[in-house]
């Protein structure tokens, strides 16, 4: 079932939009988008196969590091303490609630250190 849902026009569709978003550099759409991305695997999440699981949960670390990224570029525009914030959570919990090695284990990016250095970023402290 997860195998084809990458295929379907409707998944597709979301996928390009939050590329073009993100290139956009719309970072509250961008993350709308990869949410809608996280709950069109739903169904494989509140299934019973690991495997589609794990595959699902692996097509979703392109698209949190592109929201990483653009979360980035939008402090770099506007240096803000809310958004220093916000990128010191995604490199510590992410966009994804796992355990830091377990997403590590999945390829998304848990960094203690770059979180902790955002979270100097967002008090002021360079």
């Amino acid at each position: 079932m997860w195998q084809q849902l990458p295929a379907t026009p409707l998944f597709q569709e979301a996928n390009a939009l939050l590329i073009d978003l993100c290139q956009k550099q719309n970072l509250q759409a961008c993350m709308a988008r990869f949410y809608e991305l996280f709950d069109a695997g739903s169904p494989v999440m509140m299934g019973s196969d690991q495997k589609e699981q794990q595959a699902f949960l692996r097509t979703l670390v392109e698209a949190e590091n592109e929201v990483r990224r653009i979360a980035i570029m939008n402090y770099a525009k506007q240096p803000t303490p809310g958004l220093a914030g916000f990128v010191s959570t995604l490199y510590e919990r992410g966009l994804t609630p796992f355990p830091a090695e377990q997403a590590k284990g999945m390829g998304f990016v848990r960094d203690a250190d770059k979180a902790a250095q955002w979270q100097k970023q967002k008090e002021g402290k360079k």
